[in-house]
């Protein structure tokens, strides 16, 4: 019947089958844009790059189908402050410190106004029930996988992601936007049975799954989450209702902590000053970043280049975000960017508060509302201590709560809007080309972006095999698909600097040309990102490959070169190394000796370079007569060496 109604308002004057594949694909193409988002979690572009493809497909519909009968915008506070948001994430593109990444963070966090965007374009807004309805039977696919991780594999419960904090995150969204309707199909009774265990039964897998990660911020979100849905509506729900939710929770919680190891984590926030000791370590130097930049900041998506020169020395985090989205945003698109988000998240609140305040509002609106306020604010809430906004997965689907919420909204309590008829201005063919062209932009950026991780991986293989030249060719067309792609040049010109140095019989005319080709590459490359330590890294490396070509300064430019990768991170100990050995060649064993202790106090991930970095710092302690420093660091070496024994490897990973 549902399906039937959607169908019918979508077929408009096309005939019915018509009607149910324009259905049928508004239904499938969000689903599948955030099940392949899954899959991307900063490391698998080609994932970023088809979700966004999909999003486009179902923008370009979208605007297709409306031709005809013109589009309804809202003119809401929500509606201003977030596309105004998101266009100042654009502007901080020009400033950014590496344009290519904050290009990429600008989508990422667009998702969520762009689906928003769709969502409220749509000829439709029947479909809301099927859709969520698929994200719902994602999000328990997604629990019980984790489940399975945690008691099945013993790893840690994450199921995609790359945190259980995310994978937190995103159940808790899923979990609470759903508790509404949960509730009210327990007050139709017998009416509604089968709807009533079905949503009881996905409650509890999602709470059992949020449980068992023991984030503490999730956990606290997902608790005070249920609480503003049964609150603000428990004059006009059976307390059986409430209570039956409740029990789901309570049980939920029990299941998970019969160990006592989640309340165990839960009671250790009565101590903040030790609770957040890893999270402070990280605010502390990214307050002083943002007090360098507090006006314009340093670009969108940029944290993680320029945070290691500000890291703390006990910091054993991966660098990568600041796990305070607020504090993150700030920093990186100045005081105007944080301030416009805290805008958006007030006109958020204020026209859900109007709405549940209106008379009209009935008990099924209300507890719809209630759920998809309470998955936002608890998305909001744990961003103060996690990195939400910048994964992808929880940007669209805040996108589509966030829709639904408006969508509601607005119905109760009618805002201004603007009435855009494309068929009084455009024929029928120049606005299909209009669309296509405009849809096809973006998505050429973006399939290079995927094409280029392509190109990537087969360079690797290329690699692996000993097919050099091949694996040349490879990373050569990457800037193609993606001009800005500094890794793959860096890559590239290692490659050459390594044949340069292995191949002693290597003829002038070659010799001399891989070295221009290196430092061509290298000049583009600091371009694209001026922040890349591997960079100025290879840029020494190749000053001392080839010191005939370079001039009598190559010893300086070296220097200078090593320097400045250990400016940009000092724990970047390859540089170290290198800068170390190079002033070992030049009898300068006192200075080599402080640049190795000085990377000494640094946590470091087990890689195989670190066993000759410890080695080589180990010697010269020894040589400068510090034995029990030196036995310090081999105990250190043989640490890495053991961890990787007791994991059943026989050496640990390479660079």
């Amino acid at each position: 019947m549902m399906w039937s109604r959607a169908v019918s308002t979508l077929s408009g004057n096309d005939d019915k089958h018509q009607g149910a594949l324009a259905c049928f694909l508004m239904t499938l193409l969000p689903i599948l844009s955030l099940g392949v988002a899954l899959g991307y979690q900063g490391q698998h572009p080609e994932y970023f790059a088809a979700s966004l493809i999909l999003l486009l497909l179902w923008l370009g519909f979208t605007l297709l189908r409306g031709y005809g009968g013109g589009f309804v915008l809202p003119r809401s506070g929500v509606v201003t402050t977030l596309f105004l948001f998101w266009i100042w994430q654009g502007l901080s593109i020009s400033w950014s410190v590496a344009p290519y990444i904050s290009l990429l963070n600008f989508w990422e966090i667009g998702s969520l106004p762009l689906i928003f965007l769709i969502w409220k374009l749509a000829p439709s807004q029947q479909l809301w029930k099927q859709l969520f309805l698929l994200v719902q039977c994602l999000g328990v696919a997604l629990a019980l996988y984790a489940l399975y991780q945690k008691m099945g594999l013993e790893q840690d419960p994450r199921s995609f992601f790359s945190t259980r904090n995310s994978h937190a995150a995103f159940l808790n969204l899923i979990a609470l936007a759903g508790m509404g309707g949960c509730i009210h199909s327990l007050t139709k009774g017998r009416l509604a049975w089968s709807a009533s265990i079905g949503h009881g039964l996905a409650l509890f897998l999602l709470a059992f799954s949020v449980f068992t990660t023991g984030s503490r911020g999730a956990t606290l979100a997902l608790l005070i989450g249920s609480a503003f849905v049964l609150w603000p509506n428990r004059k006009a729900v059976p307390p059986y209702a409430s209570l039956t939710v409740l029990l789901l929770l309570v049980l939920a919680y029990a299941l998970t902590d019969f160990n006592g190891v989640v309340s165990e984590r839960l009671s250790s926030l009565s101590e903040p000053g030790s609770a957040g000791t890893s999270r402070y370590v990280i605010w502390k130097p990214a307050w002083q970043l943002l007090l360098d930049a507090p006006w314009l900041g340093i670009g969108a998506g940029t944290f993680w280049l320029v945070y290691p020169a500000y890291r703390d020395v006990t910091d054993t985090s991966a660098g990568s975000h600041v796990h305070n989205d607020y504090l993150e945003l700030a920093l990186e698109t100045g005081v105007p960017g944080l301030g416009l988000f805290i805008l958006f998240l007030l006109a958020v609140f204020i026209i859900y508060r109007r709405a549940m305040r209106h008379g009209d509002a009935g008990v099924g609106l209300r507890l719809e509302m209630s759920g998809l306020f309470a998955g936002l604010m608890a998305t909001a809430l744990h961003s103060f201590f996690s990195f939400n906004l910048y994964i992808l997965p929880i940007m669209m689907l805040v996108g589509l709560v966030l829709a639904r919420l408006h969508q509601l909204a607005t119905d109760i309590r009618p805002s201004g809007h603007f009435l855009l008829q494309p068929a009084r201005r455009f024929t029928p063919l120049g606005y299909r080309l209009i669309i296509v062209c405009g849809m096809l932009l973006p998505a050429f950026y973006l399939l290079g972006t995927g094409l280029s991780q392509h190109q990537w991986e087969q360079s690797q293989r290329y690699l692996q095999k000993g097919e050099i030249q091949a694996a040349l060719k490879a990373l050569g067309g990457i800037p193609f698909y993606a001009p800005g792609a500094y890794v793959a040049r860096n890559e590239e010109a290692r490659i050459y600097t390594a044949l340069m140095q292995f191949e002693a019989d290597m003829p002038v005319e070659r010799r001399t040309s891989y070295y221009h080709e290196s430092a061509r590459l290298l000049a583009r490359a600091k371009i694209n990102n001026p922040l890349s330590p591997q960079t100025y890294f290879y840029r020494g490396r190749l000053a001392q490959t080839a010191p005939e070509l370079v001039g009598e300064r190559w010893r300086e430019q070296a220097r200078d070169a090593y320097v400045e990768a250990l400016r940009i991170d000092p724990r970047f100990y390859l540089a170290r190394m290198a800068y170390a050995r190079l002033l070992l060649e030049q009898k300068e064993q006192n200075k080599a000796l402080a640049v190795l202790k000085a990377g000494g106090e640094y946590p470091y991930k087990p890689r195989i370079p670190l066993l000759g970095y410890y080695q080589l710092l180990a010697e010269r302690l020894r040589a400068a007569g510090d034995i029990r420093g030196a036995e310090q660091i081999e105990v250190r070496h043989r640490g890495v060496v053991s961890r990787f024994v007791a994991a059943g490897s026989q050496k640990p990973p390479a660079d």
